[in-house]
């Protein structure tokens, strides 16, 4: 009898796809830090695809799917089954989602702030797991949440890499 053992690899398979050339990416940099806040935020189990596009991409997204006709700096869809568990103790269902991130407006966002491109990139995912979590950002109240969130989420990273992140 053969015995498998699921490693966390296998749990928590990240996609990365680079749709878009102006600006380099590291996969292997996203990924490694996807599963660390994945495992960090309690996901035992996930599967994440993350498109990295252009603004004139993610604006036909935008408009097609939500009737903005602009471009944004993420857009993230669920296609989880059942309803998040919210940070509430619960036992967390299994994530399944696509993260559409805008290279251009990481890279623009990331020079005005004075940080890599890669830590701006990882915030817009960090921004879209949350919303996978159940996390909203429609009032005040629940904006300052999650901004909260993504900044502790940004600042384990930080101590994970031992780079500054945030």
């Amino acid at each position: 009898t053969e015995i498998y053992t699921l490693s966390l690899h296998d749990a928590l398979p990240i996609y990365i796809y680079n749709r878009q050339r102006s600006v380099p990416v590291s996969s292997v940099y996203l990924k490694k830090n996807i599963r660390n806040v994945l495992e960090r935020l309690g996901a035992a189990q996930a599967e994440i695809s993350v498109v990295i596009m252009m603004d004139r991409g993610i604006r036909v997204i935008n408009k097609k799917f939500l009737s903005h006709d602009f471009p944004t700096d993420v857009i993230t869809f669920d296609l989880s089954d059942g309803d998040p568990a919210r940070d509430k103790g619960l036992e967390m269902k299994r994530l399944e989602g696509e993260i559409y991130v805008s290279a251009e407006t990481a890279a623009r966002q990331a020079e005005k702030l004075g940080v890599p491109f890669e830590q701006e990139c990882l915030l817009y995912i960090i921004h879209g797991i949350l919303h996978l979590l159940g996390y909203d950002d429609r009032t005040t109240a629940d904006r300052k949440r999650m901004r909260r969130r993504e900044r502790e989420m940004l600042k384990f990273i930080g101590r994970q890499t031992g780079e500054s992140a945030c």
